[in-house]
C-alpha cells in the first residue's frame, strides 16, 4: 500500500516459504518449513544404507561491495517504485493498469487489493503523495540452500503531510475542523525487498511509532 498514515502491513524477518515453480515466496506472516530427511549420521531411519551421507551444498562467493550497493539501490528504487504506483491506484480506487507485480510480492499486491475494496466500501479516496527519504539499509546474501534469497532491508522515513483522504463529499478526512492534522506526518517505515531473477520485489512494510 502506499505510505500514507495508515498501518503498513507488518512483514516479518522470518524467511520466506519455498513453493513449486518459485524459489520463494514471502507470507504475511509466518516461518519457513524446513523438511527434514530420514537419516541421522547417513543411516536410515527406514532401513539400512550403506550409501555416504548427501555432501553439503559448496560455498557461495561472497558479494562484492560494488554488487552490495546495486542491490541496495536496485532495492530502494523498488519502494520508491512501489510507493508512487500504490499511491496511483488508491487516488482511483483500482489496480487496473497499474503493474506492481514487476516490483512487488503477490502478497503485498493481494494486500493492496484489500486496501483498495476497503477504501471502496469506506466511500473514501486518497489524493497527494509521501515523499521518502532513504535512512539506512542492510544486505543479506543468499544462503546456499536457496531457502534464503538475497534481501535488502530498508529503513525510510515517509513524509506524508501533502496526503489526503477524501470522503465522498471531498473533505479530507485526516484534518480536523480548525484544519490541523490528526494522524502524525512524519514516521519510519521499515521495508524489505527480495532479489528474484534479478528483479528486487517489495514486501509492503512495517510503520513505526518513531517519528523522523
Amino acid at each position: 500500500m502506499s505510505l500514507t498514515d495508515r498501518t503498513l502491513r507488518t512483514s516479518h524477518d522470518e524467511l520466506p516459504q519455498v513453493r513449486s515453480r518459485r524459489r520463494w515466496m514471502l507470507p504475511t506472516a509466518g516461518a519457513v518449513l524446513l523438511l527434514a530427511g530420514c537419516t541421522i549420521a547417513g543411516v536410515s531411519l527406514l532401513g539400512n544404507n550403506d550409501e555416504p551421507a548427501q555432501a553439503a551444498p559448496p560455498a557461495t562467493t561472497a558479494p562484492s561491495a560494488q554488487e552490495v550497493q546495486a542491490a541496495k539501490d536496485a532495492a530502494w528504487q523498488s519502494v520508491q517504485t512501489w510507493n508512487d504506483r500504490t499511491l496511483q491506484a488508491e487516488s482511483v480506487n483500482s489496480l487496473s493498469g497499474v503493474d506492481l507485480a514487476s516490483i512487488a510480492l503477490p502478497g503485498a499486491i493481494e494486500n493492496e487489493q484489500r486496501v483498495i475494496e476497503g477504501a471502496v466500501q469506506a466511500g473514501v479516496r486518497s489524493e497527494g503523495g509521501s515523499s521518502l527519504q532513504l535512512l539506512s539499509s542492510d544486505y543479506s546474501a543468499e544462503a546456499p540452500n536457496a531457502f534464503a534469497p538475497a534481501r535488502v532491508k530498508l529503513s525510510v522515513c515517509v513524509d506524508s503531510s501533502q496526503a489526503k483522504v477524501l470522503d465522498q463529499a471531498g473533505n479530507n478526512m485526516r484534518v480536523g475542523p480548525d484544519g490541523s492534522s490528526s494522524f502524525p506526518t512524519r514516521l519510519v517505515s521499515t521495508f524489505w525487498a527480495y532479489e528474484k531473477d534479478g528483479a528486487w520485489l517489495v514486501d509492503g512494510g512495517t510503520r513505526t511509532e518513531q517519528s523522523c
